[in-house]
């Protein structure tokens, strides 16, 4: 069995158990601690979790309803217009 495959088995008994991972459990505390929608470049900046893996993690919790989408804002750090992520907390 090469890495890919076993890298593969691994996702498929994380998302058939429902856990989180633990960059995607990092990345949905910080946000429901916040309880602010934060652009992806934020969440780079509050987690140290580089860029690219925080894009992908951030899409899975989407797709899987732990965090939702905001209004369009321009992002203070890279000054582009983008759509924040963020958790819905119930008080």
């Amino acid at each position: 069995m090469g890495v890919r495959d076993t890298s593969r088995e691994a996702y498929g008994a994380l998302v058939n158990s429902d856990g989180l991972g633990h960059q995607q459990q990092k990345i949905f505390d910080y946000l429901a601690k916040t309880k602010r929608f934060k652009t992806l470049r934020q969440i780079e900046q509050d987690t140290g979790i580089q860029i690219n893996a925080v894009s992908g993690r951030v899409n899975w919790l989407k797709n899987n309803k732990y965090l939702f989408e905001g209004n369009r804002k321009k992002c203070p750090i890279s000054g582009r217009t983008v759509i924040p992520v963020g958790v819905i907390v119930a008080e």
